[in-house]
């Protein structure tokens, strides 16, 4: 014979200074509103459904441990994020390798050049690490006072010479500068070229400069 039992409620109250509690709920429609207050957790959440409704997640506290949130559905509604800390920050990546000190910055120039002379730098990639080069640019202008009001075309360039890869290039009157959107990557023990030609009919002087973050 089945048995059918009825709907039931119980409040639980949970105080103690360490608690491990696996749950594993599986259903059509859950709704748990849950408040934690701790001094030190670590709450890892796995989420596998269909379609998965609003999470807000709201932390006040002078200290976070580890939270990891693995979510894997067909559909996903709004994941809201409210965090209260004393100190926290989101940085890309590019600002905070230079808030880490790693930002690098390379320039190389020549004076007084003919029609088609270049000014050239080389920089191996350390073993162990990744070069990530953000932008570069660079300037042209006529060595003569008399040649001041010609064109002054250039041409820059950076690349992997290792490879022959090259990565971005840019020209213009007088110079110009680039910043790239994907930064380039050069990995360890690779070449990274960076150099800019004089392509005016008279003498000039230029330089290009070019930087990034390496970690």
């Amino acid at each position: 014979m089945t048995t059918d039992y009825p709907d039931w409620t119980r409040l639980m109250q949970l105080i103690g200074a360490d608690i491990m509690m696996p749950i594993d709920i599986q259903g059509a429609y859950i709704m748990m509103p849950v408040d934690i207050q701790a001094q030190y957790i670590t709450l890892d959440i796995d989420i596998t459904a269909q379609s998965v409704g609003n999470i807000s997640i709201d932390i006040a506290a002078a200290s976070v441990g580890n939270i990891g949130i693995d979510i894997n559905a067909q559909s996903i509604g709004n994941i809201t994020i409210s965090i209260d800390a004393q100190n926290i920050g989101v940085q890309l990546q590019p600002d905070w390798q230079t808030l880490q000190g790693k930002q690098k910055y390379f320039r190389a120039f020549a004076v007084n050049q003919a029609y088609a002379e270049w000014a050239t730098g080389n920089y191996e990639v350390p073993a162990g690490k990744t070069l990530y080069i953000t932008h570069f640019g660079g300037s042209c202008y006529a060595t003569a006072v008399a040649d001041a009001d010609k064109p002054q075309i250039c041409r820059m360039q950076i690349w992997n010479s290792t490879d022959t890869e090259f990565l971005s290039e840019r020209g213009g009157n007088g110079g110009g500068s680039m910043v790239l959107v994907t930064p380039a990557k050069i990995i360890a023990g690779k070449n990274f070229r960076y150099q800019i030609q004089n392509l005016a009919n008279h003498n000039c002087t230029f330089y290009i400069t070019a930087g990034g973050y390496e970690i």
